[in-house]
Parts: structure tokens; sequence; C-alpha cells
């Protein structure tokens, strides 16, 4: 995904949980808040704005840097997304510090539940 450290390159990073017709219905955040706090949260939105988000608490979520690969691993088991259709899509979206443009990946093809 090309991401920096968090709060040492990258600034955020956003992991969207879609609807097969593109609805985001959760997100896992993470975000550098004042250029040295590096803040991760799993979030519901009933409406698809992330705007009308929820924080949802789930004792397995995991948003963690790889040191040995510099890549993101972001866990949201099922179980986290009560909410969740039984077909999804996947994106992921980040920003660098002193990057222009943001990079993007996704949405992957429809995943079945199971």
């Amino acid at each position: 995904f090309g991401l920096g450290r968090p709060c040492g390159g990258a600034q955020s990073l956003w992991v969207h949980v879609k609807t097969r017709l593109g609805k985001t219905r959760y997100f896992a955040q993470g975000s550098c808040t004042g250029g040295v706090q590096w803040n991760t949260a799993l979030y519901y939105t009933a409406t698809g704005d992330t705007q009308d988000q929820v924080r949802v608490r789930c004792r397995d979520f995991e948003f963690t840097r790889v040191k040995a690969t510099g890549a993101y691993r972001i866990v949201m088991p099922r179980k986290c997304l009560d909410n969740a259709p039984n077909r999804i899509k996947v994106m992921a979206e980040g920003n660098n510090y002193g990057s222009a443009t943001g990079g993007k990946a996704g949405p992957t093809a429809v995943l079945d539940r199971g």
C-alpha cells in the first residue's frame, strides 16, 4: 500500500466494509492526531455516511503495522460486524504526510460470508 510508519509518514488509513452496492457499513480508521499520537478505532454507520458513525467496541479488532514488511494489518472479525450483510466488499485508502494525493486499493469483488 505504500504507507509510512504511523505518524512518521502515515497520516491516516481507512478500511471500509461496504455492501455489494458500494455503501459503507463499517470502517476501521487509523489516524495521526497532532502529528504524534496514532489512534485506531472501528466504526459502524447505518446510513453509509461516515459523519453518522458509531464506535464499535470489539476486543478482537486489531489495527497494527508489521515492522518486518511495513504493511498494515487490520482484523475485523465477523462477530464485530453484526449489521454487515452476507456479501461485502472491502476497500482501503490512506494518506502519507507530504503527499498531495492519497492511495486506494479496492474495492474487492464481492466476498461471501464463511
